[in-house]
């Protein structure tokens, strides 16, 4: 028999060992695995990151462009928009990446 590793003091079983061991590696699996449906729903959720603001600045630009009569604003903002996209997809991948490593 062996001490508690969360220091309570009481003995640990020898199948309470094993039985943790298991569902621990088990909780592990099914974290690491995911599945076809969860990798559809990262490209899925990628896509919409990406353009949306795209889209977002394509009307934004042409609005502000029509408004002001300088048709360079349309290309700022779109350009901004791309830019915006950019990262947030830059950041949703590398939350991704630094999920399957814990």
């Amino acid at each position: 028999m062996t001490l508690r590793e969360d220091g309570a003091g009481e003995p640990e079983d020898a199948y309470v060992r094993e039985v943790r061991g298991k569902a621990e590696r088990l909780s592990r699996a099914r974290r690491l695995r995911g599945g076809f449906w969860q990798h559809v729903a990262q490209v899925g959720s990628l896509g919409f990151v990406f353009v949306l603001p795209l889209v977002a600045g394509a009307y934004l630009g042409r609005w502000l462009a029509d408004y002001t009569g300088r048709p360079g604003l349309a290309v700022g903002v779109l350009l901004i928009g791309l830019l915006v996209g950019g990262f947030g997809s830059w950041r949703l991948i590398r939350q991704s990446i630094a999920g399957e490593e814990e």
